[in-house]
């Protein structure tokens, strides 16, 4: 077990999330130098990689039918693909100044089945959305990198297929 030493605030007291200006003083802004934007994932060799920034949910049907990610008929996150998983990434503002923004949707999917992939957009809100749609072939290439933008209304079902093959484009 660990063991918090005297006179140390313990692991959690430590991180806890303050406004900026509590913990760099008011004038924090002036203060930064470099911005850098992170992108954890565990993209693996052989994967599809589908985000979208706006007010959307994402859905993926494999070759067989299987689905993973949002089911706008029932509005209920699946995951019948396996190796898939569907995340929601949010993000607010530590400084309290801008409102919080729509969460990021993000549909992995490990290992799949070469064939055709249909994917649906729902709209959940009206607005803007970009999608980035990313391939890799089973040596780990990016075989496809391509951004959709375009606007989404409330309830709008917009719908994009994909052809893929773990040998990469032929």
């Amino acid at each position: 077990s660990f063991a918090t030493p005297p006179g140390c605030p313990d692991f959690f007291t430590r991180l806890k999330a303050r406004p900026m200006a509590e913990t760099h003083g008011p004038d924090w802004e002036q203060r930064i130098s470099h911005a850098v934007a992170v992108e954890i994932s565990q993209i693996s060799p052989g994967s599809l990689f589908m985000s979208g920034k706006s007010p959307l949910e994402i859905l993926a049907i494999d070759p067989t039918g299987r689905k993973a990610g949002f089911v706008p008929s029932t509005r209920v996150v699946t995951r019948e693909i396996p190796k898939a998983r569907y995340t929601i990434e949010k993000w607010a503002d530590p400084t309290g100044l801008s409102p919080p923004i729509d969460p990021a949707k993000v549909l992995e999917i490990g290992s799949p089945l070469d064939g055709r992939y249909r994917f649906q957009i729902l709209g959940t809100g009206d607005g803007p959305f970009t999608l980035n749609m990313r391939a890799y072939g089973v040596g780990g290439g990016l075989t496809l990198n391509e951004t959709v933008t375009g606007s989404v209304t409330t309830d709008q079902v917009l719908k994009f297929e994909l052809a893929y093959s773990s040998r990469g484009p032929s």
